[in-house]
């Protein structure tokens, strides 16, 4: 069962916060800090302070070094707006968070200000490097593994790391990061699922082998094994996705013009179309799509839509991005993580509505 948190934010799991905005609070372009979705992996957040944080460079080729914050913010720096999603938003988990899997609201936008990855190495990185394994200062139990976790871990390769529009972030649309989003300083991997923009970043890493732990190894892949954890490809790449804002599921609406309206976003691809259905995906019709358009972000769609007779009305969302890829129809059994199937909605046509 969901619980509001102080924030308006809808709190579904206490231990190793996760929290969502209501779909109702999701209207504006760029989501306000207050009501970005939380994802933890831990119970304990850590507690740095701006003075004392360092980051540490280490690996094949690199010096040792700890970079203070700043260090960091004397270099220069970049603003990037960003959607970030969790893997699992609208998944199907497991057990008692098999109960979620309609929340679609773990998505949002933001202006993040940093300085490129690639910014921090001066010295040419020797090709031998393939990957970069970046850490976070937060650490402890997971329900999977037997052992406590020293800290969060995860790997990306080489050509991601030291893309320009890879970031070290210390601002979140216009302040200092909060704490619940990684305070002082996060990566923002734009384009790839949340768990690959690390909070509370500690280290960074370059290696010629891949390190293997836990959270490459048996988390956020695309199969469930027998014993809970995953198997098959990671999980890296944003799908193609779109989020009905207006009217929610259930609603009760009057005869006449329905205005339909939500949100598309398709990773590092841009959306170019967002159709509607309401004969079950046998003929489609194109919605307006939103003037804004930035790399990386989210993209606003709306339709009018005449209902001429009282009754049941259902309707399918389905958007297609700049590289030909659109929403799957039916919901792939037992996904976890990348859940971007389409959304389908029933409203109630009424003569009027009581007072």
């Amino acid at each position: 069962m969901s619980t509001s948190s102080g924030d308006g934010l809808m709190v579904t799991r206490v231990r190793a916060e996760l929290s969502q905005p209501r779909v109702s609070q999701m209207g504006e372009f760029i989501t306000p800090n207050h009501l970005f979705f939380i994802r933890d992996h831990f119970v304990n957040r850590p507690a740095l302070s701006d003075d004392e944080w360092r980051l540490h460079l280490t690996g094949a080729g690199v010096q040792d070094t700890a970079v203070s914050l700043a260090y960091l913010k004397s270099l220069p720096s970049k603003s990037l707006t960003v959607t970030l999603e969790c893997a699992g938003n609208g998944g199907y988990g497991r057990g008692a968070d098999r109960q979620q899997h309609h929340m679609r609201t773990m998505v949002g936008t933001a202006v993040w200000r940093g300085v490129p990855v690639a910014a921090l190495f001066e010295d040419e990185i020797p090709p031998e490097v393939t990957e970069f394994v970046f850490r976070g200062y937060d650490g402890g139990e997971d329900p999977d593994e037997p052992v406590p976790i020293d800290c969060y871990t995860r790997s990306i390769p080489r050509a991601k790391v030291l893309d320009v529009d890879t970031l070290l972030v210390y601002q979140m649309n216009g302040e200092p990061l909060p704490r619940e989003h990684g305070f002082p300083v996060r990566l923002i991997v734009p384009g790839w699922y949340g768990m690959d923009s690390v909070k509370w970043l500690r280290s960074i890493e370059a290696r010629t082998t891949p390190l293997g732990h836990f959270y490459d190894d048996h988390k956020y892949r695309t199969q469930w094994t027998d014993a809970g954890l995953q198997a098959g490809r990671r999980v890296r790449e944003m799908g193609v996705k779109s989020l009905v804002l207006s009217p929610s599921n259930g609603q009760r609406i009057l005869l006449g013009d329905i205005p339909i309206s939500g949100l598309a976003w398709a990773g590092r691809n841009d959306v170019t179309s967002v159709y509607i259905s309401f004969d079950g995906g046998q003929s489609w019709q194109p919605t307006e799509l939103g003037d804004e358009v930035r790399p990386y972000s989210w993209r606003a769609w709306s339709l009018t839509h005449k209902a001429d007779e009282v009754g049941p009305l259902d309707f399918v969302v389905r958007a297609v991005d700049s590289a030909g890829r659109a929403q799957p129809m039916e919901a792939l059994p037992a996904r976890n993580y990348e859940a971007n199937w389409v959304q389908r909605v029933r409203v109630f046509v009424v003569a009027g509505l009581e007072p």
